[in-house]
């Protein structure tokens, strides 16, 4: 789940994997399809319309770790990749 909240309202969306891939929140020509690339690796890619615009890889690197990297094509503008990292404090 994502939400925005801006002075103009409330902008929300979710992606829902419990079987496959289903966008929650976001207009009709969106799809989504989740790829297992390995048990700690899998790849999720967003389309618009049949054209991808963002293809994301989330890795579990240990128990503590999780890594992101979401190659992200615009519709207008300029191409980019972003990468977090997710470390959890162990106890």
């Amino acid at each position: 789940m994502f939400a925005i909240i801006t002075p103009g309202g409330i902008y929300a969306d979710a992606v829902m994997t419990d079987n496959g891939c289903t966008l929650i929140g976001v207009p009709n020509e969106y799809s989504c399809a989740i790829q297992l690339l390995t048990p700690r690796h899998l790849r999720f890619t967003m389309k618009e319309a049949g054209a991808v615009r963002r293809v994301g890889d989330i890795e579990l690197l240990d128990k503590n770790t999780t890594k992101t990297t979401h190659r992200v094509t615009l519709k207008d503008g300029e191409s980019f990749t972003e990468t977090t990292i997710w470390e959890r404090e162990s106890e």
